[in-house]
This record gives C-alpha cells, structure tokens and sequence, in this order.
C-alpha cells in the first residue's frame, strides 16, 4: 500500500490521556497536539408547527482530539452525539462556538467562518453507508477521488481505488453492484471510500449498527486495525457499549446536549464520576447513600442496606454536593451459598435470589436484600435457583461514589 495511506507509526494510542475539567477534555503538556478542537460549541433546532418549539440539541460543548486517537462519543439515541457529529463535518451549522480542524478555523459563531463541507479534511461513513447504488464497487470508491476536495484523473484514481479495495478484501469484487454485497462487505467499501480521499479525520456515524451481532464483533477488530495502521485521527459515535469500550481510546459520554464525563474504557467502567456515566458503559447498580463519612481513614457510607465500607477513591476527591450514590458491577456482586461468606470480609449481606438467568459462561443473576434488588453475574458452572437463599459480599474496593 503507497505511503498515501499510511500516517505516523501506525502505534495505537494508550495511557490517561483525557482529563475532566468542567466536563471538557485537555491535552497535556506531554500529549501529542489536537487535531480537533471544539469550544463553546451549541446546537438549537426549531421544530413543530411553524418551527416555534425550540429544542437545545448541544450546550456549551468543548473537547480536544488528539491526533492519531480514536475518540468515541457514546450515549443514547436523542442525546446529541450525532448532531455534534455532523457540525463537525459542516453538514449542521451550529449557533455559537467554535470548530478547528488541524489548526483550521471551520466554523465560527463569532466572525461568521463556516467552511464547507468539502473543503472540510475529513473522511466520513454514514450508519446507511451512502453507497450509490447504480455505481459499480470500483465506481462508487474513485468517486471522491475524481470529485472530492482534491482532484485525482482517472488513471491514478482507479490504481489507487484498487489498492484500497485489496485492503479491504473487495478487490475481486470491484466490477460487482452494491446490491450484490453483503452489509459487512457494504460497510468495508464505504469506510475504503472515506479513507481515498486521504482525509486528515474520519468521522464514523454508527457504521455498525445494521450488521448482525457476529459480524458487528468482526468489524470492530477490523475497523480498530485499520485505523492504527493507517493512523487516522477518529471520532466515533455509536450508543453501543461494547463498541464504545473495545474501541476507544478516549470514551466521551453525551447526555442532553452536554459532555457528562470524558476519560479511557477503563476508567469510565472501573471509576466512574457519574451514575451516566457508569449507565452508559455497562450494567451497573446503583445503591442510594443517606450519609458519608470517614471513620480512622475508611470512607463509611450509610444506606438501605446498612453501613458499606468503600475504599475505591481519596476522600479528597469524594463529591460533596448532588445525590450521591455506589456504583457497582454485578460481576463485582459475589454470591455465596449461606454461610460461606462470612470470611469475605465486612461488606456481606443476606439475600434471596429473585431472577437467575442462563447465559452459558455466567449467568446474571437478581439477588434481593431488603427492598433492594441487584444485578449479580456469577460463573455459568454455579448452581443457583429461584428462591434461594444466599449471601452477598460487595468488596470495599470495587465501589464508586458516583453523582
């Protein structure tokens, strides 16, 4: 493959590399320079008879992306990730803020700057893949080579498109229509198309969410191998967490037009700040707390089910203000039989199981203490059934105090 489509050392990017300050992420000193920068960034559309209802799609969004990273913004459907998405590609003009792209002012509320779409560096693929479907494979991959931002002719665009089209295994199918593809095959043309036009950022609008369970797993690997190969500078939108965790290097959840909490997988699932946060990322429970407190350095919480000891964050990063609650995983809720927990140490309870479901490898299990029921998942070889009873040690340090 020619050097075109290759960038940097093609090493994915590892390490803590965002840091939360009023929701926004800031690049280090030691961090490699932003590729995208994003400030004050806000969205309103007018809807409803005459557009006089206004709804607030984005609000005060800001975030930096490195270059080489692969950026996920993940949350639920409506939330305002796609919208972001799109004003980063100019294909939604936002009210006020600012949009850099490689040190390029794209878009700014303040002088007016709105530059479009192509003459914009990006790459992008869409969740239907916007493959012309009276172009040939061939056809529809040489198309923004001959009529993008820059122009290549016709014999250079077609030996380049072939390169592309061996990368991703379609090459013996180039000649074929894109209703003779399969959705995975769809997905490798429209993603081989973005990267042609050798674009400075790929934007990925949820390209898997039309492929079956099988072959979304596939592509995830594959599509994470490209973009370290060819070192591309990624944002990713998706509302699945598996994607967002397996994928990422940074994970941005987005709830309500606004940036919740921002760091790596790890820690968004393992050390969350925020119960969205910890939603968005996984199953997760959630346990009330009524008073907090420190007791010879243990960090005591009192709740429905008594007096927990966590031991997971300082006590000088513990929230102060908002609702506060313990989150935990349900692979982090341990599940004896009656009696056999008494030496796991002082966060063990009486419970009842309520749900128990099959899965193969584990089973999640609902287990009721009190009034409260949690989310347990426990190994496939356990043999527990409706109605027992157990008992449940949630280890100290496996909470987080989330808002």
């Amino acid at each position: 493959m020619a050097n075109r489509f290759f960038r940097g050392s093609g090493q994915a990017l590892t390490g803590d590399r965002a840091k939360t300050e009023s929701f926004s992420i800031e690049s280090s000193e030691s961090a490699r320079p932003a590729l995208v920068e994003v400030r004050e960034l806000a969205k309103t559309f007018r809807i409803g008879v005459r557009g006089r209802e206004e709804v607030c799609a984005l609000r005060d969004i800001s975030f930096s992306v490195e270059e080489g990273q692969f950026f996920t913004l993940v949350g639920p459907s409506g939330c305002g990730k796609s919208t972001l998405l799109r004003c980063i590609a100019g294909l939604e003009m936002a009210e006020q803020g600012e949009i850099r792209i490689d040190r390029q002012v794209v878009y700014s509320g303040v002088t007016g700057v709105h530059v479009s779409t192509d003459r914009r560096p990006i790459g992008m693929v869409f969740q239907s893949y916007a493959i012309w479907p009276h172009m040939s494979v061939i056809e529809n991959a040489v198309f923004g080579l001959r009529f993008g931002r820059d122009k290549v002719d016709k014999h250079k665009s077609h030996e380049l498109a072939e390169e592309m089209l061996e990368r991703f295994g379609l090459a013996s199918m180039s000649s074929r229509s894109p209703s003779e593809l399969s959705g995975g095959q769809q997905q490798r043309l429209a993603l081989a198309r973005a990267l042609l036009s050798n674009p400075r950022l790929l934007l990925l609008d949820e390209p898997l969410s039309n492929l079956d369970a099988e072959r979304r797993s596939e592509m995830r690997v594959e599509l994470r191998r490209v973009q370290r190969e060819v070192g591309i500078t990624t944002i990713y939108v998706t509302h699945d967490q598996s994607e967002a965790l397996s994928m990422s290097d940074v994970l941005t959840v987005v709830m309500g037009g606004k940036i919740v909490e921002s760091g790596t997988p790890r820690q968004l699932y393992f050390n969350p700040r925020t119960s969205i946060g910890a939603r968005v990322t996984g199953r997760v429970n959630l346990i009330p707390i009524k008073r907090l407190y420190t007791d010879g350095g243990q960090v005591r919480c009192e709740t429905e089910l008594g007096t927990i000891s966590v031991s997971s964050r300082p006590t000088d990063e513990l929230p102060e203000t908002g609702e506060r609650m313990l989150s935990v995983r349900p692979e982090n809720v341990h599940v004896f039989s009656n009696g056999e927990g008494e030496i796991f140490g002082p966060n063990v309870f009486e419970a009842r199981i309520v749900g128990a479901e099959f899965v193969g490898n584990h089973m999640n299990l609902t287990v009721r203490l009190g009034d409260l029921d949690l989310a347990a998942s426990v190994s496939g070889e356990d043999r527990f059934s409706l109605g027992d009873r157990v008992s449940v040690g949630l280890p100290s340090s496996a909470f987080s105090i989330v808002v």
